[in-house]
């Protein structure tokens, strides 16, 4: 059956070559809009290590020096301890990099193995996590006792800690950052937020010691109690100007920003699947009518079958079972094709189960939709009586 259906394919290979080569191109195109898509859906079904209801941002700056800048260190620890203080308020935290800010701060150092390791560094108080709600997974988060520590005592999470110690227990093990000590590890951290991937997963929390040269915080992070409106943010402006003048202040609330990172993240897969759609229905629209003509210019051999007592259902599958194949061999090119995509490491978020799932996808809705297509021009060919056969020579 297989090898009589090849040769009918062979025999009219000018009219099936454009059908494969339209199959190839199309899967191409479905495949990688797949691939984006499903990575998108496991990036937003992996946890981001934090919470973003109730928490604004209170973001400073300043058009003055950095000397300037230096000297309102007390005046900024000040304005921490006052802001954690609103009855409004019911965590406060200041920080080098916030969740979704932008900010990308990595470090690269030399192991003792020789190895090189990475992690996105944070400066932040104690109150971080109180903001976040992050959760521990062992040991514990920064004190207030901790300021006075020789080592920094750092927190890091569970990629940081597979990456610098393995299978060991990292707590109380040295770092090479900055001379610091591992007292907590945290979930996997992922800072830009759910459709983000970042270039190193490995992240480190250090705390923020107000005597470390060259370390002024300007960025708050605030926890709001429930019910807490909108309008608190004139009252939280008027008492930020009150403690530190001469500042440019800037309030952001982070469920919002989320939303609006989402959107403009989502946009270029949104954009493709509506290309792809287009192609798509250009796709199914082409191969109906490849296939109507086909069936056309197949009148004599497909009565001739039905007078020799071929059956309705026999035709049906046959121009069926045609375009399959037809599918299969385009199916196949395009494989091999998409299959060199992991090895040259063009996309990063193609991962192996990225690949996969979207490969699979892509067959699929690639043989879902030829079965659609042939669905009207086979059901053509069963009309097609055994007299129509002689009004040809």
């Amino acid at each position: 059956m297989i090898r009589h259906l090849l040769k009918l394919v062979w025999n009219r290979k000018r009219a099936n070559g454009l059908i494969i080569l339209e199959i190839f191109l199309s899967f191409l195109v479905v495949f990688v809009v797949l691939a984006l898509g499903v990575s998108y859906w496991i990036d937003w079904h992996t946890p981001v290590g934090y919470r973003t209801d109730r928490v604004w941002y209170l973001s400073l700056s300043s058009g003055e020096g950095d000397e300037w800048v230096a000297g309102q260190a007390p005046v900024l620890e000040r304005l921490l301890d006052e802001l954690a203080g609103l009855d409004e308020v019911e965590a406060a935290t200041r920080a080098s990099g916030l969740p979704l800010d932008g900010s990308v701060s990595v470090y690269a150092v030399d192991a003792e193995d020789g190895k090189t390791l990475y992690a996105e560094v944070v400066r932040a108080s104690p109150g971080y996590r109180g903001v976040f709600g992050i959760d521990l997974v062992a040991g514990r988060w920064f004190e207030e006792a901790d300021l006075g520590l020789e080592r920094a005592p750092a927190v890091i999470d569970v990629d940081l800690a597979r990456e610098a110690f393995g299978a060991e227990d990292p707590l109380g093990r040295d770092l090479p950052f900055e001379n610091s000590r591992v007292v907590g590890v945290v979930a996997e951290f992922r800072k830009d937020g759910a459709l983000q991937t970042p270039e190193h997963d490995e992240f480190l929390f250090l705390l923020h010691r107000p005597t470390d040269p060259g370390t002024v915080l300007t960025k708050f992070a605030l926890r709001l109690r429930p019910g807490v409106t909108a309008a608190f943010e004139e009252t939280l402006v008027a008492h930020a100007r009150a403690i530190a003048p001469g500042w440019n202040l800037e309030v952001q609330d982070l469920d919002a920003l989320r939303r609006s990172k989402l959107k403009l993240r989502a946009a270029p897969l949104v954009a493709a699947m509506v290309v792809a759609v287009f192609l798509l229905a250009m796709v199914a629209l082409g191969l109906i009518g490849v296939m109507w003509q086909n069936v056309a210019q197949r009148t004599r051999e497909i009565g001739l079958r039905r007078a020799v007592g071929a059956w309705r259902g026999a035709v049906h599958r046959q121009i069926l079972l045609e375009l399959l194949l037809m599918t299969t061999i385009g199916l196949g090119l395009g494989t091999l094709t998409v299959a060199q995509l992991p090895l040259v490491e063009l996309w990063d978020f193609l991962t192996p189960r990225v690949f996969l799932l979207g490969l699979t996808a892509s067959v699929a809705l690639i043989y879902a939709l030829a079965v659609l297509c042939g669905l009207y021009p086979s059901w053509m060919a069963t009309r097609v009586r055994p007299a129509e056969a002689l009004h040809y020579e």
